[in-house]
Protein backbone atom coordinates (compact mmCIF):
# COMPACT_ATOMS: atom_id res chain seq x y z
CA UNK A 1 0.00 0.00 0.00
CA UNK A 2 1.50 3.69 -1.15
CA UNK A 3 1.92 5.56 2.28
CA UNK A 4 -0.14 7.99 0.63
CA UNK A 5 -2.88 6.03 1.73
CA UNK A 6 -1.98 5.56 5.50
CA UNK A 7 -3.43 8.19 6.62
CA UNK A 8 -6.90 7.38 5.36
CA UNK A 9 -6.60 4.35 6.20
CA UNK A 10 -5.79 5.14 9.80
CA UNK A 11 -8.90 7.85 9.91
CA UNK A 12 -11.12 4.97 8.80
CA UNK A 13 -9.93 2.34 11.69
CA UNK A 14 -10.15 5.13 14.40
CA UNK A 15 -13.24 6.59 12.76
CA UNK A 16 -12.43 10.22 12.34
CA UNK A 17 -12.99 12.68 9.28
CA UNK A 18 -10.81 15.41 8.31
CA UNK A 19 -13.19 18.48 7.31
CA UNK A 20 -12.50 22.17 5.66
CA UNK A 21 -12.90 24.53 8.53
CA UNK A 22 -12.75 28.49 7.11
CA UNK A 23 -11.00 29.71 10.06
CA UNK A 24 -8.67 26.86 10.67
CA UNK A 25 -7.64 25.41 7.18
CA UNK A 26 -9.00 21.92 8.68
CA UNK A 27 -10.21 20.15 11.49
CA UNK A 28 -10.59 16.61 12.27
CA UNK A 29 -14.08 15.39 13.88
CA UNK A 30 -16.27 12.39 15.63
CA UNK A 31 -17.18 9.81 12.96
CA UNK A 32 -18.98 8.54 15.57
CA UNK A 33 -19.84 8.78 19.43
CA UNK A 34 -17.06 9.33 21.84
CA UNK A 35 -17.33 8.45 25.59
CA UNK A 36 -15.47 10.25 28.21
CA UNK A 37 -12.21 8.80 28.85
CA UNK A 38 -11.96 6.62 25.83
CA UNK A 39 -8.82 6.65 23.87
CA UNK A 40 -9.20 8.43 20.20
CA UNK A 41 -5.88 7.42 18.56
CA UNK A 42 -3.23 5.47 20.45
CA UNK A 43 -0.10 5.40 18.26
CA UNK A 44 4.02 4.92 18.85
CA UNK A 45 5.98 8.51 18.79
CA UNK A 46 8.07 8.32 15.20
CA UNK A 47 10.81 9.37 17.66
CA UNK A 48 11.16 10.27 21.07
CA UNK A 49 14.66 10.78 23.63
CA UNK A 50 14.34 11.22 27.54
CA UNK A 51 15.19 14.83 28.77
CA UNK A 52 18.88 14.85 29.94
CA UNK A 53 19.91 16.93 32.84
CA UNK A 54 20.78 20.34 32.27
CA UNK A 55 19.54 20.32 29.06
CA UNK A 56 16.20 22.15 27.43
CA UNK A 57 16.38 25.06 30.03
CA UNK A 58 17.08 28.68 29.18
CA UNK A 59 20.66 29.41 30.56
CA UNK A 60 22.11 32.76 29.83
CA UNK A 61 25.86 31.60 31.64
CA UNK A 62 26.47 29.88 28.91
CA UNK A 63 29.10 31.10 26.21
CA UNK A 64 27.93 31.22 22.49
CA UNK A 65 31.33 30.33 21.69
CA UNK A 66 31.10 27.17 19.79
CA UNK A 67 34.73 26.32 19.81
CA UNK A 68 34.37 26.05 24.20
CA UNK A 69 33.20 22.40 25.38
CA UNK A 70 30.36 22.89 27.61
CA UNK A 71 30.35 19.25 29.66
CA UNK A 72 27.06 16.78 28.24
CA UNK A 73 25.46 15.24 31.09
CA UNK A 74 25.09 11.40 31.11
CA UNK A 75 21.62 10.17 30.19
CA UNK A 76 20.11 9.13 33.37
CA UNK A 77 16.05 7.97 31.93
CA UNK A 78 15.03 4.93 30.63
CA UNK A 79 14.78 5.01 27.13
CA UNK A 80 11.20 3.38 26.83
CA UNK A 81 9.15 4.95 29.60
CA UNK A 82 11.42 7.79 30.30
CA UNK A 83 11.67 7.38 34.44
CA UNK A 84 14.30 7.77 36.60
CA UNK A 85 16.66 4.82 35.73
CA UNK A 86 17.92 2.38 39.24
CA UNK A 87 21.47 1.76 39.94
CA UNK A 88 21.34 -1.91 38.04
CA UNK A 89 20.09 -0.75 34.48
CA UNK A 90 19.76 -3.53 31.94
CA UNK A 91 21.33 -2.16 28.60
CA UNK A 92 20.76 -3.74 24.82
CA UNK A 93 23.06 -6.39 24.51
CA UNK A 94 24.24 -5.44 21.02
CA UNK A 95 24.46 -2.32 20.76
CA UNK A 96 25.17 -1.62 24.88
CA UNK A 97 23.81 2.37 24.27
CA UNK A 98 20.42 2.36 25.41
CA UNK A 99 19.79 1.69 28.83
CA UNK A 100 16.62 0.73 30.26
CA UNK A 101 14.83 0.92 34.15
CA UNK A 102 13.80 -2.68 33.64
CA UNK A 103 14.18 -5.67 31.47
CA UNK A 104 10.59 -5.45 30.82
CA UNK A 105 11.43 -1.69 29.12
CA UNK A 106 14.10 -3.69 26.86
CA UNK A 107 12.15 -6.07 26.01
CA UNK A 108 8.52 -3.75 25.20
CA UNK A 109 11.32 -1.15 23.41
CA UNK A 110 12.81 -4.12 21.55
CA UNK A 111 9.95 -5.54 20.03
CA UNK A 112 8.28 -2.02 19.21
CA UNK A 113 11.16 -0.15 17.23
CA UNK A 114 14.74 -0.90 18.62
CA UNK A 115 15.43 -4.09 16.18
CA UNK A 116 15.42 -2.24 13.06
CA UNK A 117 17.23 0.78 14.30
CA UNK A 118 19.86 -0.90 17.05
CA UNK A 119 22.53 -0.58 14.40
CA UNK A 120 22.46 2.61 14.02
CA UNK A 121 22.19 3.57 18.06
CA UNK A 122 25.81 3.39 18.78
CA UNK A 123 27.45 5.67 16.03
CA UNK A 124 24.23 8.23 16.62
CA UNK A 125 24.73 8.68 20.37
CA UNK A 126 28.36 9.36 20.25
CA UNK A 127 28.08 11.61 17.57
CA UNK A 128 25.20 13.54 18.73
CA UNK A 129 26.76 13.92 22.30
CA UNK A 130 30.25 15.21 20.65
CA UNK A 131 27.93 17.84 18.64
CA UNK A 132 25.72 18.40 21.58
CA UNK A 133 29.06 20.09 23.11
CA UNK A 134 29.39 22.72 20.77
CA UNK A 135 25.81 24.37 21.27
CA UNK A 136 23.63 25.57 24.23
CA UNK A 137 22.21 23.55 26.71
CA UNK A 138 18.67 24.98 25.16
CA UNK A 139 19.06 23.87 21.91
CA UNK A 140 20.35 20.18 22.57
CA UNK A 141 16.89 18.78 22.35
CA UNK A 142 16.50 20.12 18.94
CA UNK A 143 19.82 18.68 17.68
CA UNK A 144 18.85 15.22 19.59
CA UNK A 145 15.32 15.50 17.92
CA UNK A 146 16.32 16.43 14.79
CA UNK A 147 19.14 13.59 14.21
CA UNK A 148 16.34 11.01 15.20
CA UNK A 149 13.61 12.39 12.66
CA UNK A 150 16.82 12.49 9.94
CA UNK A 151 17.08 8.77 11.07
CA UNK A 152 13.99 7.41 10.98
CA UNK A 153 13.20 9.40 6.98
CA UNK A 154 16.20 7.76 6.29
CA UNK A 155 14.99 4.72 6.91
CA UNK A 156 11.73 5.12 5.41
CA UNK A 157 13.29 6.33 2.24
CA UNK A 158 15.41 3.06 2.02
CA UNK A 159 12.58 1.02 2.13
CA UNK A 160 13.77 -1.23 5.19
CA UNK A 161 10.95 -3.91 6.16
CA UNK A 162 9.60 -1.08 8.95
CA UNK A 163 6.20 -1.24 10.82
CA UNK A 164 3.06 0.53 9.62
CA UNK A 165 3.11 2.90 12.26
CA UNK A 166 6.46 4.04 11.38
CA UNK A 167 5.00 4.72 7.95
CA UNK A 168 2.48 6.43 8.91
CA UNK A 169 4.56 8.96 11.05
CA UNK A 170 6.52 9.30 8.48
CA UNK A 171 3.61 10.46 5.70
CA UNK A 172 2.31 12.66 8.55
CA UNK A 173 5.52 14.09 8.99
CA UNK A 174 5.96 14.90 5.36
CA UNK A 175 2.75 17.00 5.50
CA UNK A 176 3.29 19.18 8.56
CA UNK A 177 3.96 23.17 8.08
CA UNK A 178 7.04 24.47 9.20
CA UNK A 179 6.03 27.84 9.51
CA UNK A 180 9.90 28.89 8.53
CA UNK A 181 9.02 32.59 7.87
CA UNK A 182 7.16 33.21 11.09
CA UNK A 183 10.15 31.90 13.45
CA UNK A 184 12.12 35.10 14.61
CA UNK A 185 15.69 35.41 12.96
CA UNK A 186 17.34 34.35 15.95
CA UNK A 187 15.83 30.55 15.99
CA UNK A 188 16.68 30.81 12.35
CA UNK A 189 20.36 31.86 12.77
CA UNK A 190 20.18 28.85 15.78
CA UNK A 191 18.39 25.92 13.81
CA UNK A 192 21.65 27.26 11.19
CA UNK A 193 24.27 26.42 13.53
CA UNK A 194 22.72 23.24 14.69
CA UNK A 195 22.28 22.22 10.77
CA UNK A 196 26.07 23.04 9.81
CA UNK A 197 27.08 20.77 12.73
CA UNK A 198 24.70 17.73 11.46
CA UNK A 199 25.86 18.31 7.78
CA UNK A 200 29.40 18.14 8.87
CA UNK A 201 28.56 14.53 10.99
CA UNK A 202 28.43 11.41 9.17
CA UNK A 203 24.83 10.77 10.20
CA UNK A 204 23.78 13.08 7.35
CA UNK A 205 22.51 10.81 4.38
CA UNK A 206 23.06 11.67 0.94
CA UNK A 207 20.03 13.38 0.21
CA UNK A 208 19.69 15.57 3.36
CA UNK A 209 20.35 19.38 2.74
CA UNK A 210 20.86 22.20 5.20
CA UNK A 211 17.96 23.44 4.32
CA UNK A 212 15.98 20.36 4.62
CA UNK A 213 17.34 20.51 8.50
CA UNK A 214 16.47 24.08 9.12
CA UNK A 215 12.78 23.21 8.16
CA UNK A 216 12.55 19.51 10.07
CA UNK A 217 13.66 22.02 13.02
CA UNK A 218 11.46 25.08 12.04
CA UNK A 219 8.52 21.95 12.07
CA UNK A 220 9.37 19.92 14.47
CA UNK A 221 9.21 23.57 17.11
CA UNK A 222 5.67 24.07 16.60
CA UNK A 223 4.77 20.59 16.47
CA UNK A 224 6.60 18.84 19.47
CA UNK A 225 5.01 17.16 22.40
CA UNK A 226 6.46 16.52 25.70
CA UNK A 227 5.68 14.04 28.60
CA UNK A 228 5.46 14.17 32.04
CA UNK A 229 5.87 12.43 35.27
CA UNK A 230 3.59 12.19 38.39
CA UNK A 231 5.78 13.80 40.89
CA UNK A 232 5.44 16.47 43.01
CA UNK A 233 6.47 18.99 41.32
CA UNK A 234 5.53 17.55 37.57
CA UNK A 235 8.60 17.08 35.81
CA UNK A 236 9.25 17.27 32.26
CA UNK A 237 10.08 13.18 31.57
CA UNK A 238 10.74 13.36 27.42
CA UNK A 239 10.82 14.96 24.37
CA UNK A 240 8.21 13.30 21.57
CA UNK A 241 7.77 13.69 18.25
CA UNK A 242 4.22 12.26 16.83
CA UNK A 243 3.95 13.99 13.48
CA UNK A 244 -0.03 12.34 13.41
CA UNK A 245 -1.01 13.87 16.63
CA UNK A 246 0.38 16.90 15.06
CA UNK A 247 -1.55 16.74 12.04
CA UNK A 248 -5.01 15.37 12.83
CA UNK A 249 -5.96 17.78 16.23
CA UNK A 250 -5.98 21.96 16.30
CA UNK A 251 -5.92 23.48 19.88
CA UNK A 252 -8.38 24.54 22.15
CA UNK A 253 -8.21 26.55 25.61
CA UNK A 254 -11.05 24.37 26.66
CA UNK A 255 -10.00 20.95 24.81
CA UNK A 256 -12.80 17.75 24.78
CA UNK A 257 -9.26 15.57 24.51
CA UNK A 258 -5.87 15.51 25.85
CA UNK A 259 -2.28 13.80 25.08
CA UNK A 260 -0.55 11.12 26.91
CA UNK A 261 2.16 9.22 26.41
CA UNK A 262 1.36 5.44 28.23
CA UNK A 263 4.79 4.51 30.05
CA UNK A 264 3.26 0.66 29.22
CA UNK A 265 4.23 -0.03 25.80
CA UNK A 266 5.55 3.75 24.73
CA UNK A 267 2.02 4.80 22.97
CA UNK A 268 1.24 8.14 22.91
CA UNK A 269 -2.82 8.19 22.73
CA UNK A 270 -5.53 11.25 22.59
CA UNK A 271 -8.18 10.39 25.17
CA UNK A 272 -11.74 11.94 25.48
CA UNK A 273 -12.13 14.65 28.17
CA UNK A 274 -15.55 14.69 28.10
CA UNK A 275 -18.28 12.68 25.93
CA UNK A 276 -17.81 14.04 22.32
CA UNK A 277 -20.97 13.81 19.87
CA UNK A 278 -20.94 12.16 16.37
CA UNK A 279 -19.18 15.57 13.85
CA UNK A 280 -17.90 17.72 17.08
CA UNK A 281 -14.36 18.57 16.53
CA UNK A 282 -11.67 16.73 18.51
CA UNK A 283 -8.90 19.50 20.29
CA UNK A 284 -6.56 19.08 22.15
CA UNK A 285 -4.30 21.81 23.74
CA UNK A 286 -0.70 23.02 22.96
CA UNK A 287 0.01 24.69 26.46
CA UNK A 288 -1.31 25.21 29.44
CA UNK A 289 -5.09 26.22 29.57
CA UNK A 290 -4.66 26.95 33.55
CA UNK A 291 -2.29 30.52 32.75
CA UNK A 292 -4.43 33.51 32.29
CA UNK A 293 -5.39 34.29 28.67
CA UNK A 294 -2.66 37.02 27.96
CA UNK A 295 -0.01 34.82 28.64
CA UNK A 296 -2.21 31.89 26.56
CA UNK A 297 -2.24 34.43 23.40
CA UNK A 298 1.01 35.19 24.00
CA UNK A 299 2.42 31.85 23.85
CA UNK A 300 0.11 30.45 20.98
CA UNK A 301 0.94 33.63 18.51
CA UNK A 302 5.09 33.12 19.39
CA UNK A 303 5.10 29.04 19.26
CA UNK A 304 2.26 27.66 16.96
CA UNK A 305 1.76 31.25 15.03
CA UNK A 306 -1.83 31.90 15.75
CA UNK A 307 -4.24 33.61 17.79
CA UNK A 308 -6.54 31.41 19.90
CA UNK A 309 -10.32 32.01 18.87
CA UNK A 310 -11.84 29.57 21.14
CA UNK A 311 -14.88 29.59 23.29
CA UNK A 312 -12.41 30.85 26.14
CA UNK A 313 -10.74 32.62 24.21
CA UNK A 314 -13.44 34.88 21.40
CA UNK A 315 -14.35 37.80 22.36
CA UNK A 316 -18.37 37.80 23.28
CA UNK A 317 -20.50 37.63 25.65
CA UNK A 318 -20.91 34.35 26.96
CA UNK A 319 -19.89 33.98 31.12
CA UNK A 320 -17.40 31.54 30.34
CA UNK A 321 -15.25 34.06 28.22
CA UNK A 322 -16.46 36.95 30.55
CA UNK A 323 -15.09 35.07 33.56
CA UNK A 324 -11.71 34.11 31.53
CA UNK A 325 -11.54 37.57 31.04
CA UNK A 326 -12.28 38.66 34.38
CA UNK A 327 -9.62 35.83 35.92
CA UNK A 328 -6.66 37.64 33.72
CA UNK A 329 -4.27 38.91 35.62
CA UNK A 330 -3.03 41.55 32.76
CA UNK A 331 -6.53 43.17 31.67
CA UNK A 332 -7.16 45.46 28.78
CA UNK A 333 -4.39 48.07 28.70
CA UNK A 334 -2.75 46.93 31.30
CA UNK A 335 1.47 46.58 30.36
CA UNK A 336 2.19 45.59 34.01
CA UNK A 337 0.36 42.04 34.97
CA UNK A 338 -0.30 41.47 38.88
CA UNK A 339 1.37 39.01 40.82
CA UNK A 340 0.26 36.23 41.42
CA UNK A 341 -1.02 35.80 45.30
CA UNK A 342 -0.76 32.03 46.22
CA UNK A 343 -2.30 32.01 49.48
CA UNK A 344 -3.71 29.21 50.86
CA UNK A 345 -7.55 28.49 51.20
CA UNK A 346 -9.27 30.45 54.06
CA UNK A 347 -9.81 28.47 57.23
CA UNK A 348 -11.99 31.40 59.43
CA UNK A 349 -14.60 31.52 58.15
CA UNK A 350 -16.10 34.20 60.26
CA UNK A 351 -14.14 36.88 58.61
CA UNK A 352 -15.67 40.21 57.54
CA UNK A 353 -14.86 39.67 53.60
CA UNK A 354 -16.17 36.53 53.74
CA UNK A 355 -19.86 37.34 54.57
CA UNK A 356 -20.17 40.44 52.75
CA UNK A 357 -23.47 40.48 50.30
CA UNK A 358 -21.76 39.68 47.28
CA UNK A 359 -20.17 35.91 48.75
CA UNK A 360 -23.92 35.27 50.04
CA UNK A 361 -25.48 36.00 47.03
CA UNK A 362 -23.13 33.47 45.13
CA UNK A 363 -23.28 30.83 47.54
CA UNK A 364 -27.18 31.20 47.79
CA UNK A 365 -27.15 30.85 43.86
CA UNK A 366 -25.00 27.83 44.15
CA UNK A 367 -27.21 26.46 46.80
CA UNK A 368 -30.56 26.87 44.69
CA UNK A 369 -28.66 25.11 41.92
CA UNK A 370 -27.89 22.01 44.30
CA UNK A 371 -31.68 21.96 45.37
CA UNK A 372 -32.72 22.42 41.67
CA UNK A 373 -34.03 25.60 41.99
CA UNK A 374 -31.76 26.87 39.60
CA UNK A 375 -30.28 25.95 35.88
CA UNK A 376 -26.09 25.56 36.05
CA UNK A 377 -26.11 28.42 33.51
CA UNK A 378 -28.95 31.33 35.47
CA UNK A 379 -26.51 30.38 38.30
CA UNK A 380 -23.32 31.30 36.01
CA UNK A 381 -25.05 34.54 35.08
CA UNK A 382 -26.54 35.81 38.32
CA UNK A 383 -22.93 34.80 39.58
CA UNK A 384 -21.78 36.93 36.59
CA UNK A 385 -23.74 39.67 37.60
CA UNK A 386 -22.86 39.54 41.69
CA UNK A 387 -19.22 40.29 41.02
CA UNK A 388 -18.86 41.70 37.53
CA UNK A 389 -18.34 45.50 38.82
CA UNK A 390 -16.19 44.61 42.33
CA UNK A 391 -12.54 45.74 42.14
CA UNK A 392 -10.14 43.05 40.12
CA UNK A 393 -7.60 41.83 42.61
CA UNK A 394 -4.52 39.02 41.90
CA UNK A 395 -5.78 35.92 41.26
CA UNK A 396 -5.28 32.47 42.77
CA UNK A 397 -4.88 30.11 39.97
CA UNK A 398 -5.01 27.53 42.04
CA UNK A 399 -8.85 28.61 43.34
CA UNK A 400 -10.06 28.83 38.98
CA UNK A 401 -8.32 25.56 38.55
CA UNK A 402 -9.89 23.31 40.88
CA UNK A 403 -13.53 25.28 39.83
CA UNK A 404 -12.67 24.58 35.99
CA UNK A 405 -11.69 21.06 37.12
CA UNK A 406 -14.80 20.58 39.53
CA UNK A 407 -18.12 22.53 37.62
CA UNK A 408 -18.78 20.45 34.81
CA UNK A 409 -17.81 16.87 36.61
CA UNK A 410 -19.48 17.84 40.09
CA UNK A 411 -22.88 18.51 37.80
CA UNK A 412 -23.03 15.71 35.99
CA UNK A 413 -22.95 14.07 39.36
CA UNK A 414 -25.27 15.85 40.94
CA UNK A 415 -27.78 15.22 38.35
CA UNK A 416 -27.35 11.50 39.23
CA UNK A 417 -28.17 12.48 43.04
CA UNK A 418 -25.99 9.32 44.35
CA UNK A 419 -23.02 10.82 45.67
CA UNK A 420 -23.52 14.03 48.09
CA UNK A 421 -19.78 14.20 47.99
CA UNK A 422 -19.72 16.22 44.93
CA UNK A 423 -22.07 17.91 46.23
CA UNK A 424 -19.43 19.57 48.65
CA UNK A 425 -16.82 20.04 46.15
CA UNK A 426 -18.77 21.83 43.76
CA UNK A 427 -19.95 24.36 46.62
CA UNK A 428 -16.04 24.47 47.67
CA UNK A 429 -15.13 25.59 44.21
CA UNK A 430 -17.19 27.93 43.18
CA UNK A 431 -16.93 29.29 47.35
CA UNK A 432 -13.46 29.64 46.65
CA UNK A 433 -13.45 30.54 42.75
CA UNK A 434 -15.72 33.74 43.89
CA UNK A 435 -13.49 34.63 47.46
CA UNK A 436 -10.26 34.44 45.28
CA UNK A 437 -11.00 35.77 41.99
CA UNK A 438 -12.88 38.74 42.71
CA UNK A 439 -12.96 41.09 45.99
Amino acid sequence: MADSALIDEFLEQQALNIVGDAAKGQKTVAARSIRRGETIISVHPFFGVPVRPGEGSADTNTTDDAKTPIPVQPEDRCTQCFQKLPQKRPRCSQCHVTQYCSVKCLNDHWKTRHYFECAASKAAQQTTDRLAKRIKPTYRPYLRMAIGVIGCVDMVKKNRKLPKWMRLQNDAWSRLVSHRNDHPNYVIRQYSEIADLIMESDLAPRWLTKDDVVDYLCRFGCNNFASYDSSEPVQMTGHLCSPIASLLFNHSCLPNASFVYSEVGGFQAVRALDDISEGEEITISYIDVLRPRSERQTTLEAVYFFSCQCSRCAAGDSYRALMDKMMDRKQDGDENPGQLMPHGLPTDFAQPSMIEPWVQYVVKSVLSVLNDEMTANDADRQIHNAIEHLETRDVSFGAYRHWLECQDDCLDRLSAGTDYMWVWAYVASLYVFAFYAIS
